[in-house]
């Protein structure tokens, strides 16, 4: 099972599509811009989370010191709102496939269905709580700090799993009830994964869903796109729910 592909599988696009404290210092490098590398490195904590049992796919991020990962609750539970056995895969830089690093488990006290927000805890081959060492986990600003116009950055994988992270660019246009909607391209499988603020690589919230005005005769999203993200205030009961449940 380690050495297998991540599953892929095919949804229905218009519908679904598819991180607390750290000290990641070169996110808030005092105004200056992000570079390339680090960028890079910050795509290092965005991981791809998949289910042979549920037949899904879609990112997370790195939270909580690395133990835990941050995504939609579509991504990690079935039809019926029932959890999924997840497998966490990484890359080691952004050109590479995905390579399998660890297994998951939803944290029960921290899935919000209405929200559309989970915390997973990362497990180890025997099904024992581990961490992702070599990876740091995302500092999160409980601020809600978007605006119309603001660039920004959704990093996430593709294709429902086995193709590479892609980061694509975009602006904020506006807001729809407790989401944000922005142009940037999220196709399936970047559910769950993360946006972040060009400028000073603040991460701002979770890609969530995502539509293109039309679609080509092989499949290609074609036209405008329309994305959701949600805010990373939202997060934080999770985030302090999966805290209480590691202690």
């Amino acid at each position: 099972m380690r050495n297998r592909r991540p599953v892929q599988v095919v949804l229905l696009f218009g519908v679904l599509v598819g991180i607390l404290a750290g000290t990641w210092s070169l996110l808030f490098n005092s105004g200056e811009s992000v570079s390339e590398a680090e960028w890079a490195t910050i795509a290092r904590s965005v991981v791809l989370l998949d289910s042979p049992q549920c037949g899904i796919a879609g990112s997370g991020t790195l939270v909580l010191d690395g133990g835990f990962v941050l995504t939609n609750a579509h991504v990690v539970t079935d039809g019926y709102g029932g959890s999924c056995e997840l497998d966490v895969w990484v890359i080691e830089s952004p050109r590479d496939l995905p390579i399998w690093a660890a297994g998951a488990v939803v944290v029960e006290s921290a899935l919000d269905q209405v929200m559309d927000l989970a915390v997973v805890r990362i497990v180890d081959s025997h099904g024992n709580f581990t961490r992702l060492r070599d990876r740091q986990p995302i500092p999160l600003t409980m601020s809600d700090s978007f605006f119309v116009t603001q660039e920004i950055k959704v990093i996430g994988y593709p294709g429902m799993g086995g193709h590479t992270i892609s980061v694509t660019g975009g602006e904020v246009s506006g807001f729809d009830g407790d989401f944000v909607k922005t142009d940037a391209k999220m196709g399936p499988g970047v559910s769950g994964g993360a946006a972040f603020s060009t400028d000073t690589g603040e991460f701002l919230g979770v890609p969530t869903a995502g539509s293109a005005a039309a679609v080509g005769s092989s499949g290609e999203m074609k036209g405008d796109w329309l994305g959701w993200i949600r805010p990373a205030i939202h997060a934080q009961p999770l985030l302090q729910a999966a805290k209480r449940s590691s202690n």
